[in-house]
């Protein structure tokens, strides 16, 4: 058994509530959390800084974390969508679609990695602005997640989702457990409750809270959330 730090992070392209693109100011957000696996929403690596490297890469030196893509959207060499950054080995990673026709492409990562000798699922995905999406994306996330309970599941991200009483929250709800409603958008002064962790026992979550800090409040448009499970 052991504690297990996750978070989930819409970085907004890395572009501020001040509208300027700063990745090291994410990274420094990514620094204070000191979370083993971090789920990404909104990362634009459509270009390249003059360092040659793209958001994601950017933010894995920047962190010494080791990232995984998930594009949704390709552009020529570049993409835009989600990803994972983690202290901790990866041994598996898949994707799911779970777009919807017309609308903006949406994904799910789907990483397996170890603890010691504890393997864990991770999936981190974003949901779409409208309700008859969400609807059919917790399906679609439903039947993508490995069927082994002994293994621990932790689920992250942006769930696009305000209501309270939303059918979207309620089968995630009914499926892993009651998540807390934590106010994490727009970071400056949070009303809404957007971004979501998740465990499946035998996993369990111990302490999960938005992470306030100068920097947060500023370095994206949404706060993180950072959870403590025990696995």
């Amino acid at each position: 058994m052991g504690v297990l730090r996750v978070a989930t992070y819409n970085v907004h392209g890395c572009v501020g509530t001040d509208g300027k693109e700063d990745r090291d100011r994410i990274g420094n957000v990514i620094e204070e959390l000191q979370a083993d696996v971090i789920g990404l929403q909104e990362l634009n690596c459509r270009t390249r800084c003059e360092d040659g490297m793209d958001q994601l890469d950017h933010l894995a030196l920047r962190t010494g974390l080791q990232g995984v893509p998930g594009p949704t959207v390709r552009e020529g060499l570049g993409y835009f969508g989600n990803g994972l950054l983690t202290r901790l080995p990866v041994e598996r990673v898949e994707y799911t679609d779970v777009s919807v026709p017309g609308r903006e492409p949406r994904g799910v990562i789907h990483a397996r990695v170890l603890m010691k000798s504890q393997a864990i699922e991770v999936a981190v995905t974003h949901f779409g602005l409208r309700a008859s999406e969400r609807r059919r994306q917790v399906n679609d996330l439903l039947r993508s997640l490995p069927p082994s309970p002994s293994t621990p599941l932790v689920v992250l991200g942006d769930f696009n989702e305000w209501h309270p009483r939303a059918e979207s929250l309620s089968r995630l709800d009914q499926a892993f457990g009651k998540s807390p409603r934590l106010r994490t958008f727009p970071s400056f002064f949070p009303v809404f409750a957007l971004d979501r962790v998740w465990a499946t026992p035998p996993a369990s979550i111990e302490h999960v809270a938005p992470h306030r800090s100068p920097q947060s409040r500023v370095a994206s448009d949404h706060l993180p959330v950072v959870a403590d499970i025990r696995v």
